[in-house]
């Protein structure tokens, strides 16, 4: 086996290290939009509430209009 080929054997890659610091921006951006959907979430109950009380108004001056036709 004089004339067989050498293989040479490499070692494999190792991970890097972690950063020093971590990394804060992925967090502070999640919790930037998390924000974000509360003041959206806060102002659609909002709106929701002013309608429903204008669909209850409606309802009874509708109902106080048909009720004075009689």
């Amino acid at each position: 086996m004089e004339g067989a080929a050498q293989v040479a054997v490499k070692a494999a890659p190792s991970p890097k290290s972690p950063p020093k610091y971590p990394d804060f921006c992925g967090r502070r951006r999640l919790q930037l939009e998390v924000q974000i959907l509360n003041r959206e979430i806060g102002f659609i109950e909002e709106r929701a509430s002013k309608l429903a009380f204008y669909i209850i108004f409606n309802w009874l001056c509708v109902a106080v209009s048909l009720g004075s036709r009689n």
